[in-house]
């Protein structure tokens, strides 16, 4: 789970897609991300449409999943760092180590964490 500190509220997701920021995708979720020279701490949410999972509790699970999964790597991250999740379908089937391993091998190809 994201702790207070480290969540991004919903106007910073907007300004977020708004402006420049990487983009990285995979299979099971798309990554946007941007780094700023601030020194808070880095900052992350995850995003699940409606569009994709129909029910609320497949929305519910998947979010919750990549939450938990954001929150052992996010101390990992650079200061100042904004992340967004937007996750897809098949990660609502994959096992929750594998997907931990995609989003850190995903982060690393975004130089967020080392």
């Amino acid at each position: 789970m994201l702790s207070r500190p480290n969540r991004l509220t919903s106007r910073e997701v907007e300004e977020l897609f708004k402006g420049r920021a990487q983009t990285a995708h995979a299979t099971n979720f798309s990554v946007r991300a941007r780094r700023e020279a601030t020194a808070e701490s880095p900052r992350a949410t995850v995003v699940a449409g409606a569009k994709i999972f129909k029910s609320a509790v497949s929305r519910a699970r998947v979010k919750r999943r990549l939450r938990h999964a954001l929150g052992s790597i996010i101390p990992q991250c650079a200061p100042g760092v904004k992340i967004v999740v937007m996750a897809k379908e098949p990660a609502l089937k994959m096992d929750f180590k594998e997907l931990t391993k995609e989003l850190t091998r995903i982060l690393k190809v975004l130089v967020l964490i080392k």
